[in-house]
């Protein structure tokens, strides 16, 4: 190992990679290391746009995790990506991710819309008229009512086990 390797190892990033670990080396969004199949798989990690950081709040959850928690997809494609490399950092890496550190990812949770004085009652679902005709009179009537799909609740996410070992 030369010095880089030392160094980008202290910085929490694994060996010959520059998305891999805590955070990045890179200095560009092009800049790879030289286990491109690894680092490819990390940086795509890197950009998945539903993430929640370390003791944030988001999506309606607290993260009490050391380490961001990322969408359940995008846990799942890293997933897949190492399992495709040959590479036996990539075996390392994921043993390490999902079989170490077991990570929980963030998934859509579909809860009742509740008012903050009446916890226990949900929002009606919206009604919309799908079908509609004229009357004689130029009036406007509606022959057929629907139901907006999860307009009685508001999408939020939940922290779940990510459920596969590498």
């Amino acid at each position: 190992m030369n010095l880089q390797h030392y160094w980008t190892f202290w910085r929490g990033i694994l060996p010959g990679t520059k998305w891999c670990g805590l955070g990045d080396v890179a200095s560009t969004y092009e800049d790879l290391g030289f286990k491109l199949d690894i680092d490819l798989c990390c940086r795509a990690h890197d950009h998945c746009p539903i993430r929640l950081k370390a003791f944030r709040t988001g999506y309606g959850v607290f993260n009490f995790s050391f380490y961001s928690r990322l969408h359940c997809e995008c846990d799942e494609d890293f997933y897949n990506c190492l399992k495709k490399s040959p590479n036996s950092y990539a075996t390392m890496l994921g043993q390490f991710y999902f079989n170490v550190l077991r990570v929980q990812c963030l998934k859509e949770d579909m809860t009742p819309i509740s008012p903050p004085d009446q916890p226990e009652t949900t929002v009606p679902p919206q009604i919309v008229c799908r079908k509609r005709r004229l009357t004689t009179m130029g009036a406007s009537e509606c022959l057929e009512y629907g139901v907006i799909p999860d307009s009685g609740t508001k999408r939020r996410m939940k922290i779940a086990p990510f459920g596969r070992y590498f």
